[in-house]
Order: structure tokens, then C-alpha cells, then sequence
């Protein structure tokens, strides 16, 4: 009986690589998160310290190395990402497939339009960078619109962006115990990502509740995500959008449940694991 499959959960269990090989033949399977160098590649282009633009390029390119390196020791790949996906295909010798998360269609109701959400780990840079740019770029314009609109933000290391809290109309939660329960009670959930690679979870999160989702481009990057739901790629375009749902609460509704019902074709629990068990027989 062949031995079992060993596991790779993301890049940072690479460095075992081969003292796993040296001590097993099992099969290899490198459970891909992102393309983890393109997020640094992508830190890098929007950067304007010239100093710091330099050492996440140089930082990404090492990655970039590294991370080549261990996809050619690896016989199966699992990407969450059709746009990684395509990236291994092209960078790597080992069979590669795509697998999104699985992700169960919530019973909780939306809450209303009274405010905006946003939640993400702020050790993370893009989550730091994404949510930073909405606050100095987009908030003050948005509130003078809206003045009783409220921008709820939570997650751990919230420390990291405390001076957004000093803006009027925002609160910062720091971490929560259930970022579901938080999500389905703060409103329309934004995503202004600007950099990084793979699906982000808590966007499918908010769409599996019904809560109506405003992303930006990079956000939406690796869904096929039906018309209705908006996508942004400017400042202009966040404005529009948020306005008008914030006026809308019909729309707001009818952009939720086109969110839930593709989580539902896109993310059963089936879908995934037919797909996961026929791949780990390849």
C-alpha cells in the first residue's frame, strides 16, 4: 500500500521539503494559498518611500526564488485561485489543479445600510495598505455625503492602524470572537485590496452571510463573480457604488443574495470535495 500524501499547507512549511523527501516516497501536495512573491511584488509597485520600494522588491524576489524552487519538488498542487492556477501551470513541472475552499450559505440576515464593514488580520500588509488607502482616500468625501455613516472595522493587530480611529465615524473593534457575527451586523462589507494574490476569504465569508460586498479589483481577482456585484478601480468608482447602495437597500439586498447563491454553485462543501478526492487519485 503506497504511503499517504504529505500535505504542504502553505509556503511557510516549504523549508521541510526535503527532509520530507530524504525520509518518505509519499506523494507531495502543496495546498496553495496566493502566489506569496506577488504580493510583495505588488507592495513594491505601489510604494513611493524609494528606500522601502527597493527592499520589497529585492524581499519578493528572494520569495520569488525560494518559491520556484519548492514547486518543482512537489508532485501535486491545489490551488484556490483560477488566476494562481494559471501561474503554476506555467512555473512548475508537478500536476496542478484547481480546488477552491469550501464554504457553507449562512442563515443570517443583512442588517441594513447604516454603516460599512471591514475585517482582516492587520499584521498583513495588504489588509494594513487596503484599508488605509479607503480611510485617506475615500472616508471624509463619503461621510460628508453620508454624515451619520459609520465605518466598523475589526481584526487582530488592530494596533497597527489605531491612527485611523482618530478620523470621524470610524470605530476599530480589534479582534472579534466570530467574524461572521460581526460582518452580518455592520452593514456593506468593503474590500478595498489593492495588492496579494489568491481569493480573499473574508470577502466569500460576507458573500455566504448575503451581505452585500463592494470590492475593489485586486479583491475580486480568481472569482468569476456574477455582474451584479460591484467592482471598483478608482476612488470615483468606490463613491458611486457605496452611494448608491447606501440609498438602496433593495439593491443592497439583491446584491447579497447574488453573492449567496454563488458561494452555493461555487463553494458547496460537494463541489469541493469531489473535486479534492478525485485529485488527490491523479
Amino acid at each position: 500500500m503506497p504511503p499517504k500524501p504529505k500535505l504542504f499547507e502553505s509556503i511557510f512549511s516549504a523549508g521541510y521539503v526535503d527532509v520530507i523527501k530524504s525520509y518518505s516516497k509519499a506523494k507531495l501536495v502543496y495546498r496553495a494559498h496566493n502566489v506569496e512573491h506577488k504580493i510583495w511584488e505588488d507592495l513594491s509597485a505601489g510604494e513611493t518611500n524609494p528606500l522601502k520600494k527597493w527592499y520589497l522588491n529585492h524581499l519578493s524576489q528572494k520569495l520569488k526564488s525560494f518559491e520556484l524552487q519548492f514547486l518543482n519538488k512537489i508532485h501535486l498542487i491545489m490551488s484556490i485561485s483560477e488566476i494562481d492556477q494559471a501561474f503554476f501551470l506555467n512555473h512548475s513541472k508537478a500536476t496542478s489543479v484547481y480546488i477552491p475552499v469550501s464554504m457553507k450559505s449562512q442563515t443570517k440576515t443583512f442588517s441594513g445600510v447604516n454603516s460599512l464593514c471591514f475585517l482582516g488580520a492587520f499584521n498583513w500588509m495588504p489588509n494594513k495598505e487596503g484599508i488605509s488607502w479607503y480611510v485617506n482616500t475615500i472616508h471624509d468625501e463619503l461621510v460628508n455625503k453620508f454624515p451619520k455613516l459609520n465605518l466598523e472595522i475589526a481584526g487582530s493587530f488592530s494596533d497597527e492602524i489605531s491612527n485611523l480611529s482618530e478620523k470621524p465615524n470610524i470605530r476599530l473593534h480589534g479582534f472579534v470572537d466570530s467574524s461572521m457575527d460581526f460582518i452580518s451586523s455592520h452593514g456593506i462589507f468593503i474590500a478595498p485590496i489593492l495588492s496579494g494574490s489568491g481569493v480573499k476569504m473574508k470577502v466569500l465569508e460576507a458573500m455566504s452571510l448575503g451581505v452585500p460586498c463592494v470590492l475593489s479589483k485586486k479583491a475580486s481577482e480568481g472569482l468569476n463573480l456574477p455582474s451584479i456585484i460591484p467592482i471598483c478601480n478608482s476612488k470615483e468608482e468606490f463613491i458611486e457604488k457605496l452611494s448608491l447602495l447606501l440609498v438602496d437597500e433593495g439593491l443592497c439586498e439583491k446584491i447579497g443574495l447574488a453573492g449567496q447563491e454563488f458561494i452555493q454553485k461555487e463553494f458547496s462543501t460537494d463541489v469541493v470535495s469531489k473535486k479534492l478526492i478525485t485529485s488527490l487519485k491523479l
